[in-house]
């Protein structure tokens, strides 16, 4: 047990990094477009169609860091009433739900990425020229929806694995 919560504190670290590395890179990226027009009157001919995806890749990573810290939105009233034994059986039951839920989205994704690599669709000059498959992107859909509904799996068995906010502790 004590190496499931480590791997999911792991997990935890990991997409927060890889959150933190997009969006800041996006930030760059579109920083250095603006700079690059009115100093230069030049662009980088790559760097639209990267941030199109990026936006995407940040999206969802975000919605991963959400879900992980239950900070996405939720209906609190079933558990607003309750307490103690109850209370925590009815945040098993919605984790379970919820868990469902994306195992489900995360499994009709597999299907689209299928889709989009059969149509043989890519993303010309992503990357300083670098032509590269569009699912190779796509993929980040299933990925972030099956650790979404690992999260809420272990949420629902495993309370308190998530590492918390010193503000969270507190209070």
């Amino acid at each position: 047990m004590k190496t499931a919560v480590l791997l999911l504190r792991y997990l935890q670290r990991l997409v927060r990094g890889l959150a933190i590395l997009a969006l800041g890179w996006m930030v760059v990226l579109a920083f250095s477009q603006v700079v690059l027009r009115w100093v230069f009157d030049r662009s980088l001919t790559w760097s639209g169609l990267q941030l199109q995806q990026l936006v995407l890749v940040v999206a969802l990573l975000g919605g991963l860091i959400a879900s992980v810290e239950s900070r996405h939105i939720r209906i609190d009233l079933i558990e607003h009433y309750l307490h103690g034994k109850a209370k925590r059986g009815a945040q098993a039951a919605i984790a379970c739900f919820s868990g469902a839920g994306a195992l489900y989205l995360g499994y009709i994704s597999i299907d689209f990425v299928r889709f989009e690599r059969s149509t043989g669709s890519i993303l010309r000059g992503f990357f300083f020229g670098l032509t590269i498959p569009n699912w190779y992107i796509e993929l980040i859909i299933p990925v972030c929806f099956g650790l979404m509904a690992l999260f809420f799996f272990a949420s629902a068995f495993v309370p308190d694995w998530r590492i918390r906010d010193e503000a969270e502790r507190t209070s």
